[in-house]
């Protein structure tokens, strides 16, 4: 059974107001590239609702690159301080590498 696209939008929303504990995941699908996303800012110039979620795109995606500066602050503290490697910090940097890629803004993580 295919289920329309409006549908996919208002579980998307279902996701975010029920949060991520008891909620379906997301249809798969691609993500804007910064090209999709500069065509849509022109398209929809006076689309203020459109233009505010094209901001919370880049908003997040620039969030994500501040969150590998300090992932990359405190793996160098621990491997100082500590020595060897924080499992955890290792798999944040993988699921920071995996989101920029699929996202099209890939940074390899910094060491």
């Amino acid at each position: 059974m295919m289920v329309p696209h409006q549908t996919y939008a208002s579980l998307a929303i279902l996701y975010i107001h029920t949060g991520a504990n008891n909620a379906m995941p997301l249809p798969d699908f691609s993500p804007p590239t910064i090209y999709d996303l500069r065509r849509f800012w022109v398209k929809y110039r006076r689309n203020e609702d459109v233009r505010r979620l094209i901001l919370e795109v880049e908003h997040q995606r620039r969030v994500m690159r501040t969150v590998d500066s300090y992932r990359a602050t405190i793996d160098k503290c621990w491997k100082a301080e500590v020595g060897g490697k924080l499992v955890a910090l290792d798999s944040l940097k993988a699921l920071i590498l995996d989101e920029s890629t699929r996202s099209g803004t890939f940074d390899e993580p910094k060491e």
